[in-house]
C-alpha cells in the first residue's frame, strides 16, 4: 500500500500541473478568438474613399532645376563614369 500512495503522490501533482494547463490553454484560445474575431470584423467595416486623399505635391521652390543632366548623374556627355 505504500508503494501505491507513493505512486499516487508522484502522479497527483502531475494531474493538477495538466488539468491547469488545459484550462490556461482554454482560455488563451478564448481570448484570442475573440480578438482574432473582433479584428477581422474592424477590417471588414471599414469604408475607404479615395476621393478624399490629396495629392501632396512638393513645393516647385525646393526643387532645384536640372540645367545639366551629365552633371546630375555624374556622367560625361560621352557616357563614361567620371
Amino acid at each position: 500500500m505504500d508503494a501505491e500512495m507513493q505512486r499516487m503522490m508522484k502522479i497527483r501533482p502531475l494531474q493538477e500541473a495538466v488539468i491547469n494547463y488545459r484550462a490556461t490553454v482554454s482560455k488563451y484560445r478564448t481570448i484570442m478568438k475573440k480578438i482574432c474575431v473582433s479584428e477581422s470584423k474592424s477590417l471588414i467595416n471599414v469604408e475607404m474613399t479615395v476621393d478624399d486623399v490629396k495629392l501632396k505635391l512638393p513645393d516647385p521652390q525646393n526643387i532645384p532645376p536640372l540645367t545639366n543632366l551629365h552633371t546630375a548623374t555624374n556622367q560625361s556627355p560621352q557616357g563614361f563614369k567620371c
